[in-house]
């Protein structure tokens, strides 16, 4: 409902078969960078109901944003490649551990961030929070 809500049937036909991407973690250079989140903001701010994760789906695959950052390319890194696995839209049997439970890609190599791994369902999440404690929210004490 993301992208329907804030550019209608014709947006949502224009992108609908295109793997989900992730806003959560969005990497570039400085004026690609500076681009984005231009094109993010005037976006959002000139539409009450879109929300962030829509809007940046909509903006890489309906080419607005390739066209925003040019001469810079624009690459969208499979979720199995790149330095980021966010598991929550990977398929089960693409999200592989190693030995010593790190997740990582099909070569082998681990991820550097495995991003929403607290949302996922898959059967490594209790290992992980298990293995890597989070720092409790609130102030830190000295």
């Amino acid at each position: 409902g993301w992208v329907l809500k804030c550019f209608g049937q014709q947006g949502l036909d224009k992108i609908q078969h295109n793997v989900v991407s992730c806003a959560g973690v969005t990497m570039g250079g400085w004026n690609a960078a500076l681009a984005y989140v231009s094109l993010m903001m005037e976006t959002i701010l000139s539409k009450s109901s879109c929300i962030d994760q829509g809007v940046h789906n909509y903006l890489i695959y309906s080419g607005q944003l390739a066209k925003a950052i040019s001469p810079d390319p624009l690459i969208v890194v499979p979720l199995e490649q790149g330095i980021v696995a966010q598991v929550q839209s990977m398929p089960p049997e693409s999200v592989w551990r190693n030995k010593i439970g790190q997740v990582v890609t099909p070569s082998g190599a681990p991820f550097s961030i495995v991003h929403q791994y607290d949302r996922s369902k898959h059967k490594y999440q209790p290992q992980v929070l298990k293995q890597f404690h989070l720092a409790p929210q609130g102030p830190l004490s000295s």
